[in-house]
């Protein structure tokens, strides 16, 4: 048996990481552009090609037969989760992933190969799976994930004892130093995004041992790698002493068993789930740990996982088709087409997050009412762009920390129109005030029916605005940022101003079916819009339409 050797300062950091870790526009607005016309389907062509190979998979059915032959995993050396011994793969994620096949009553083989190789052969089909994997959005293009995870690994900074290097937890402190990290790892989404952007300079090694071999050498200055490996790889070599651990920690991240996609083992992926979390409840899976003496490892990772759960998953088997996105059509600079292709903030928004999360999916131009019945009856995915209301929550799931949109609805008139708006609604009554059919006016809804006012319904914001130019209303409400956009692309800028204050202001979500149970790939699509501010990739897409970002933690 291997024997592993867990010091002080795994014990302190794996438990420390452990205790402190908590981690209608109606669219009404545009939204609802009644424009019934036959609303053509853009299947989204930019969807990775790990949907095609998964469309590919299932097609010929290997999901159906993988109990029939044995599974093929790849692992590499690194101690003490998974080592080489006396020709075979052992320690302790070696064997959960063995107690899980047994379970299953599956045969299973492992072998030893370099990183890099068994991603691509991952990737290529050549095996089924790997051991310890990160959930990476670039990875889930070839990989099904698992929601269970196997391990959790927490990654450290560390330099020789007689450096004077600190780390403050900004990796803007590190510009200046030479950092040795392992080829094709991730170090968490927040340090590997600071590599790809050059904000530190790192240089590439094969294996764990090498940083540490160039470490000594004086070739790089510092070297990331997970905590108990390293603990594990100095005690072995007698080089405990010599070495410094920084804080605060890199990242804390969860692995997988990860499967191939290519061989659509989308099956196999729901089976290993529910084996690991029957491991988890009966114990088992943590008895495996403590015997190989990662104990204070054991309680971390279970203490972990409940204060810090993992990303709940949305799975798309075999069969069940792309998700269906319903948009708005012309409502620019939201959604809007551009050489008869979709494109617009909101189309830019699902695009990226919806890449990140991997699926499939298809963008449907559908008039704003009928999407929210669609929603309604479960024969529609995923609606754009709708308000917040009380009636709604019933039949959506809102991703309510992530809006997509803060609309300050405004009224728009003739520059030779005498109106002044104090902001109160009876200074509307003496006009003839136009607005888009299936639209809410927030608090303004009540007056629509009222007699003392006169309310004139279009089609569409361009038609609206057609109205207001051709002398048919007085008044024109529209979202402003909709409105202007219309009144540009008519170049009618010297005829309508724009009046203030706006009569109220929507918040606007991409929302999700309860009926078609998505309650999970919500709370992936709240993750992939996290990872968007993170990486400050949402930030642009705002500033590309020259729009702020309505989310709450950014504002602050």
């Amino acid at each position: 048996m291997h024997k592993i050797l867990l010091l002080g300062v795994l014990i302190s950091t794996l438990v420390l990481s452990a205790c402190s870790s908590t981690v209608d526009n109606q669219s009404d607005l545009a939204n609802e552009t009644q424009v019934d016309k036959q609303t053509n389907v853009t299947t989204e062509q930019s969807v990775n090609e790990a949907n095609k190979e998964t469309k590919s998979a299932s097609e010929t059915d290997i999901d159906k037969s993988y109990k029939e032959g044995t599974i093929k995993l790849g692992s590499i050396h690194y101690p003490p989760y998974e080592y080489s011994e006396n020709g075979q793969m052992a320690g302790p994620n070696i064997e959960i992933v063995y107690e899980a096949f047994q379970r299953l009553g599956i045969d299973v083989e492992i072998k030893e190969y370099p990183w890099s190789r068994v991603l691509d052969m991952v990737k290529t089909g050549e095996l089924d799976g790997v051991i310890d994997v990160f959930d990476l959005y670039n990875r889930r293009e070839y990989i099904i994930y698992p929601e269970e995870p196997i391990g959790l690994t927490q990654q450290r900074l560390m330099s020789l004892k007689s450096s004077e290097i600190t780390y403050s937890g900004q990796v803007e402190s590190l510009s200046n130093h030479t950092i040795g990290i392992v080829q094709d790892y991730s170090y968490g989404k927040s340090f590997d995004d600071s590599i790809d952007a050059g904000l530190v300079n790192v240089e590439f090694s094969q294996k764990s041992a090498d940083n540490f071999t160039k470490l000594f050498e004086g070739r790089v200055d510092l070297i990331i790698d997970d905590i108990a490996y390293s603990m594990n790889y100095l005690a072995e070599n007698g080089l405990t002493n010599d070495i410094k651990v920084l804080h605060p920690s890199i990242s804390s991240t969860y692995s997988y068993l990860g499967l191939s996609k290519t061989k659509g083992l989308f099956t196999l992926r729901e089976d290993i789930d529910s084996v690991l979390k029957e491991m988890k409840a009966d114990g088992s899976f943590y008895d495996i740990l403590n015997t190989h003496g990662m104990t204070y490892y054991a309680q971390a990772f279970e203490s972990y996982q409940l204060t810090d759960p993992p990303t709940q998953r949305h799975f798309q088997k075999p069969g069940d088709g792309p998700i269906t996105i319903s948009l708005i059509d012309d409502t620019p600079p939201y959604v809007y087409k551009e050489n008869g292709e979709y494109t617009g903030l909101i189309v830019d928004i699902v695009k990226e997050a919806f890449g990140r999360i991997g699926i499939e999916y298809t963008m449907d131009g559908i008039p704003f009412n009928r999407a929210i019945n669609q929603l309604m009856e479960g024969t529609l995915d995923v609606g754009t762009d709708v308000f917040l209301k009380e009636e709604r929550e019933s039949f959506l799931h809102y991703p309510i920390e992530y809006p997509i949109a803060v609309y300050p609805y405004t009224i728009f008139k003739l520059k030779s129109t005498e109106f002044n708006f104090s902001g109160h609604p009876e200074d509307l009554i003496a006009y003839r005030i136009g607005f888009i059919r299936g639209y809410s006016l927030g608090d303004y809804d009540r007056y629509v029916n009222d007699d003392r006012f006169t309310f004139v319904e279009s089609e569409s914001p361009e038609a609206n605005m057609k109205l207001l130019l051709n002398g048919r209303v007085d008044l024109a409400i529209d979202v402003q940022s909709t409105g202007e956009a219309v009144i540009d692309a008519l170049r009618v800028n010297e005829d309508i101003d724009v009046v203030m204050p706006p009569i109220n202001e929507n918040t606007s979500y991409i929302t999700f079916s309860k009926v078609r149970n998505l309650e999970k790939l919500t709370r992936e699509y709240e993750a992939a819009i996290e990872s968007m501010i993170q990486d400050g990739t949402l930030k642009l897409i705002y500033k590309k339409y020259d729009l702020e970002v309505p989310i709450r933690s950014i504002i602050e």
